[in-house]
């Protein structure tokens, strides 16, 4: 069965927070692979401090130790050392991160210990099928632009036929006859005159705000730095590696640590495995969904474990935390919840293999 584009929901979620977290406090206090405690409290003035040194806090009850010890560079560690967790896929979500953009916010997952993110184009940038609807919506706007002028032409014709039959019938007409129907034709002829005023105006507005969203669109397209977040809520600054041609697929990077990755399935998958989606769906960090592998189709892997929108970009993986694909997009049905689409991870590889 063909894939409609139109059946194809992508499912990225909605402007970022800049350098906080551990950048903020890597930048404010350097420091080598000895890690010390890092205090942050709040001035009187509202503003936030950093200090390596409890004392220097004006109230050492209420300053809060950012996380305990801030780390040198290995976030692998300090997740793991943060989170706990409990089993392998509680472990393999430490891979996982939120991904804001100026299209919205979608999921992602480390792919080496060097910092190297895949996800979805779609998740930092529009899309053909965003693209298609969008054009689609100005050209229901011009035809109902359209159908008000021809609407506003029609009537005003009417009028004037009126009023031509009324200056014809005039000698035959008493003269209050003909003062009540000219006025009538006259009061007519302004609410014609108001209504076309406010068919330009809006109109007009229309092309501004198209035009202006349009450009938006243009800049959002080129940027090349994102915003992250990692499963212990710190937020850090990303730039865009590569962009797939081919495929929905986009890297991304972080620099200057090293960072808990993913590494693909082993010994292939078989339909029928159990297999989880993980991702950020509707503001609910590093959840799980769990189902079995369903098949194959056109080159997509099919599951039915659920994929919200948010879920774009983040791994489906095997019960031992293997990855085989890159959750995309969501085929809905009118009678069930419908199945879920992942790019294989093997295409990953292949598309960015002079990058990873």
């Amino acid at each position: 069965m063909k894939i409609m584009p139109s059946q194809r929901i992508p499912t990225c979620g909605t402007a970022a927070l800049l350098l906080v977290g551990f950048i903020l406090t890597a930048l404010l206090f350097p420091i080598d692979s000895v890690t010390a405690g890092i205090y942050k409290y709040q001035r009187e003035d509202g503003t936030w401090a950093f200090t390596d040194d409890p004392s220097l806090a004006p109230d050492k009850a209420a300053a809060q130790a950012e996380g305990g010890a801030i780390p040198g560079n290995d976030l692998a560690e300090w997740l793991q050392k943060q989170k706990s967790p409990a089993n392998i896929l509680e472990k393999t979500a430490l891979a996982t991160v939120v991904i804001t953009s100026s299209v919205g916010k979608g999921s992602g997952f480390f792919i080496s210990a060097g910092g190297h993110i895949i996800t979805n184009k779609h998740v930092i940038r529009s899309t053909e099928l965003q693209e298609e609807r969008r054009e689609a919506v100005y050209d229901e706007v011009d035809d109902r632009i359209k159908n008000h002028r021809r609407a506003l032409r029609k009537e005003q014709a009417m009028l004037n036929r009126k009023r031509k039959e009324l200056k014809n019938a005039r000698k035959e007409m008493h003269p209050n006859a003909y003062l009540a129907q000219e006025a009538y034709y006259q009061q007519w002829q302004t609410d014609i005159n108001r209504r076309k005023s406010r068919l330009r105006n809006a109109v007009n507005d229309y092309h501004r705000q198209q035009s202006s969203y349009e450009n938006d669109i243009g800049v959002r397209d080129m940027d090349q730095h994102f915003t992250i977040m990692l499963a212990d809520k710190s937020e850090h600054n990303v730039y865009l590696v590569a962009i797939s041609a081919d495929h929905d697929l986009a890297l991304l990077k972080l620099d200057g640590y090293v960072t808990p990755h993913l590494s693909a399935a082993t010994g292939g998958v078989q339909a029928g495995v159990p297999v989880y989606a993980i991702g950020n769906p509707v503001s609910l960090h590093n959840s799980i969904s769990g189902g079995i592998l369903s098949g194959w189709e056109n080159d997509f892997l099919k599951t039915d474990a659920k994929i919200y929108p948010g879920n774009s970009g983040g791994p489906l993986v095997t019960e031992e935390g293997g990855v085989i694909g890159v959750n995309t997009f969501k085929k809905l049905t009118h009678n069930f919840e419908g199945l879920g689409f992942a790019i294989p991870i093997e295409t990953v590889f292949s598309e960015f293999s002079t990058h990873l």
